[in-house]
């Protein structure tokens, strides 16, 4: 069973936002459909305060407590209670099987009905609840739709759900205050696992999944220590968590005896991967979080990642980002139709890093001849400068000349001219 209070006469605002405490009151499933109406569950009331008219004598005593002017109603369903208390004046209680009984009366207009199907149910002679119960629901839906027929079984008490509760903002963090300071990692994480499969299993019974963990470690001398270590995907596996911890720590220590420990857990929408009938599954990603973190450890954390370009001209311009994995990635199917000689012809430039150094003899301007380490020759076809250049307002200017050559063997090269350092290098083979 469940109320609906409405409350008929405005009231000042603050006064209005107390509104769900009057349900709160009686129950901890309180929904505030809304500003001036909240609906909650009176089930169990009965042990506690009597029958059902015991009930409503209790939620009314408590609004003109309150000193609202409202409506009650209460009802086997909650938009049953909501619609009663809304065109029902003072207290009503539907009996369940008949809530016709009582909202038959009610006009189809005034019951939130699209005005267009109120409309034509108006010419059909059709302007009470009562009277729209009695129509066929087969022709009904034809002809007008479900939100006709939702209306008619609301009227009958056919329309039952759950109450839509507010979420509320939920906090993954704990803390662990020491009795005696610990020094080893080991220890560290035997102190952070029962903390973190806590907070985990909340987020798991939130449908949400771990994306980002904030660390705060206290030493015993009160200097602290903060870390956040960012997952590439949405995990609530403990395991893979605890391990990029061991592997921070090892790369990054304390520095002293840990008396207190503090975390957070930033929640995320939990990962989905499809898989496929005809091909093998592919590594966890959490297995390749803890692969990146061991390479980070040696290397450092700057040094791993996913390149991505620069909005720049310099050559070979780029940046690294935490490396994050496409789980469901769209796969562009080539067209058969298209044979392979429509197909346009495309070079393929392999680049040599470093660049090697090279020697280039010019006539009138443009190469004639090349010596790098493996390649001699002489050009036979040359395209060229190119000239770029930049960052002459840094510390570190970039200028360069580049040529397109293909020597007497036949093999095209990419060679450029460095105007800062005044030389040549040999910077890629052409496939």
């Amino acid at each position: 069973m469940y109320a609906c209070v409405y409350v008929r006469e405005p009231v000042s605002g603050p006064a209005l936002a107390d509104l769900p405490r009057l349900g709160a009151a009686f129950s901890p499933l309180v929904e505030r459909t809304s500003e001036n109406t909240i609906v909650f569950s009176i089930q169990g009331l009965n042990r506690l305060i009597g029958g059902i008219h015991d009930i409503a004598s209790a939620i009314s005593r408590r609004g003109d407590e309150m000193g609202w002017k409202a409506n009650l109603a209460i009802a086997a369903h909650p938009d049953t209670a909501i619609l009663a208390a809304r065109h029902l004046p003072g207290v009503t209680i539907l009996t369940p099987g008949r809530e016709i009984d009582w909202l038959g009366q009610i006009p189809v207009a005034a019951a939130g009905v699209d005005p267009a199907i109120a409309e034509t149910l108006e010419r059909w002679g059709i302007t009470t609840l009562g009277q729209l119960s009695e129509l066929p629901p087969d022709g009904l839906v034809e002809r007008l739709g479900e939100a006709a027929d939702r209306l008619r079984r609301l009227a009958r008490g056919e329309v039952s759900r759950p109450l839509r509760l507010p979420a509320e903002a939920a906090v993954y963090e704990a803390q662990a205050e020491l009795d005696h300071p610990l020094e080893s990692v080991e220890e560290i994480l035997f102190v952070l696992s029962p903390l973190l499969h806590t907070e985990l299993a909340k987020m798991e019974r939130n449908a949400l999944a771990l994306q980002r963990l904030h660390l705060r470690f206290v030493r015993e001398d009160r200097q602290e220590s903060h870390r956040s270590l960012e997952l590439p995907l949405p995990t609530r596996s403990a395991t893979v968590v605890l391990k990029q911890i061991q592997l921070d720590l090892e790369a990054h220590p304390l520095g002293g005896r840990l008396a207190a420990v503090w975390l957070r857990l930033d929640p995320a929408a939990p990962r989905t991967i499809q898989g496929g009938l005809y091909r093998p599954p592919s590594p966890e990603p959490d297995r390749l979080q803890n692969v990146l973190a061991r390479i980070g450890a040696l290397v450092g954390p700057d040094q791993v990642g996913s390149p991505v370009l620069l909005d720049t001209h310099r050559p070979d311009a780029f940046t690294l980002r935490p490396y994050a994995l496409l789980v469901n990635s769209e796969v562009e199917t080539p067209d058969p139709a298209r044979r392979i000689e429509d197909q346009p012809l495309r070079l393929s430039l392999r680049l040599f890093r470093p660049a090697r150094a090279a020697k280039v003899r010019l006539d009138q301007g443009r190469p004639v001849w090349l010596r790098a380490a493996g390649v001699e020759g002489a050009v036979t076809r040359w395209a060229g400068p190119w000239r770029m250049s930049g960052g002459w307002w840094t510390e570190s200017p970039w200028e360069r000349d580049e040529w397109d050559v293909q020597l007497s063997g036949g093999d095209a090269y990419r060679i450029y001219h460095d105007g800062i350092q005044r030389a040549w290098f040999l910077g890629g083979l052409y496939d």
